[in-house]
């Protein structure tokens, strides 16, 4: 049977704290085959992983990511608010991610978030992933398109994928011959028909985004052209695909 790429949409995050060591940690124990994460600049220049614009959700702290100093977001806690287990969790920086993934031979989805310094953030990602020697195991996705073919255009040899929430009509032909890019990562509920046929005309890769209810991807797993989900349940989806392989 097919079998989509199961990538831990911000780490295990269903269980541990987002965008931490201790969600990627718990994702790679329970066999998701990559990562997804997101990744800012602070103020200092550092690229971090955090989904946020702002800090206030997911830690004791308060402030904007590209305003505050990479020393000052080292000593807030970013677990105590998940659960008490998780007190203490410091903030990663991508390349202690991509040291991760390389050691555990997984792969990594670097989402960029739209932001103001987009063009300082392109270059830093692009180098981080090919010091750490990791450019054939990532894909680069944003809502900001515009980013993903400057960065097509800086390193070609990074997979990029456009990152939409409803639907894009020739989702795939616009992902191709628009953006440059090598995929496309829409909305659960933006996978139609049309959508599919368009990306496989174009040789398009589809992830689907958030796919949590088990139905749901097991429909989706049956699609050959799905190449990857991204969940926030990865040991439940890999549990699905147990289940449909007896």
């Amino acid at each position: 049977m097919h079998k989509p790429l199961i990538y831990a949409h911000r780490g295990a995050s269903k269980v541990a704290p987002e965008n931490t060591m201790s969600a990627f940690e718990l994702a790679y124990d329970m066999k998701a085959d990559g990562l997804e994460l997101d990744v800012q600049l602070t103020k200092d220049g550092h690229v971090v992983v955090v989904h946020d614009d702002t800090v206030d959700r997911t830690s004791n702290g308060k402030g904007v990511v590209e305003e505050l100093y990479y020393d000052d977001l080292k000593k807030l806690d970013f677990g105590s608010w998940k659960d008490n287990q998780y007190v203490g969790e410091s903030i990663p920086l991508l390349k202690d991610i991509c040291k991760f993934v390389k050691d555990k031979n997984m792969l990594l989805n670097i989402e960029i978030k739209p932001t103001m310094k987009s063009s300082e953030i392109e270059e830093k990602v692009i180098d981080i992933c090919k010091s750490f020697d990791v450019v054939d195991l990532v894909v680069v996705s944003s809502f900001n398109h515009y980013c993903l073919k400057s960065i097509k255009k800086q390193c070609k040899e990074i997979d990029t994928a456009i990152l939409y929430q409803s639907g894009i009509i020739k989702a795939g032909r616009y992902a191709r011959h628009t953006v440059k890019a090598d995929g496309i990562h829409p909305h659960k509920h933006a996978i139609v028909a049309e959508c599919v046929r368009s990306a496989v005309k174009n040789g398009i890769k589809i992830r689907p985004w958030t796919v949590d209810n088990v139905n749901l991807f097991k429909k989706l797993a049956k699609v050959k052209y799905i190449t990857g989900v991204i969940t926030n349940k990865p040991d439940a989806m890999i549990n699905a695909l147990d289940e449909m392989n007896k």
